[in-house]
């Protein structure tokens, strides 16, 4: 039993709004990519993420568009949605999420400042102290360390004369 041409066009345009979602799903992709710097093995699950992800868009816009039959029309309909946000939306999109980004990272940086000041300050204040302190501690390390690897070397002369003394003995 096939569908009707008013029912293929309902399908189509339906297939076309999945091609849209499939382009706000590469444009998100994009925004990501642009404003958040991630290491290669993120970056390769990011892909695949990002392909499940469209591959979920294809199966759900067919399923419900035309109860998961598969027709040419369809990916023509998924094509040429993506092809027309891209060409429409996309810049739209990219540019305020750009924007918005851009003013929430200068927020919290700015809201960060704010709360690391007074750590800022008293490390400010703290450090030469404490590095006086510390190099203090090293220096007196040291010493110690000399003091006992000397004593050590006389306690071993010492042994090696007790020794020579018992053998003579």
């Amino acid at each position: 039993m096939g569908i009707s041409n008013g029912q293929e066009l309902c399908v189509f345009f339906g297939t076309m709004l999945g091609g849209a979602a499939v382009g706000l799903l590469f444009d998100l992709f994009r925004i990501w990519r642009k404003n958040f710097k991630a290491a290669a093995v993120l970056v390769w699950m990011q892909d695949i993420l990002f392909w499940l992800g469209l591959a979920a868009i294809v199966y759900a816009t067919i399923f419900i568009t035309n109860s998961a039959q598969v027709r040419w029309y369809e990916f023509a309909g998924i094509g040429l949605g993506f092809g027309l946000y891209l060409l429409t939306l996309s810049r739209l999109v990219v540019g305020i999420s750009s924007a918005v980004i851009s003013v929430v990272k200068r927020l919290l940086l700015f809201l960060l400042k704010i709360v690391l000041f007074p750590f800022v300050l008293l490390y400010r204040w703290l450090r030469r102290p404490v590095l006086w302190i510390w190099r203090g501690m090293r220096r007196f390390g040291r010493w110690c360390g000399r003091r006992g690897r000397d004593a050590g070397r006389r306690a071993k002369q010492n042994a090696k004369r007790v020794r020579c003394v018992f053998r003579k003995v």
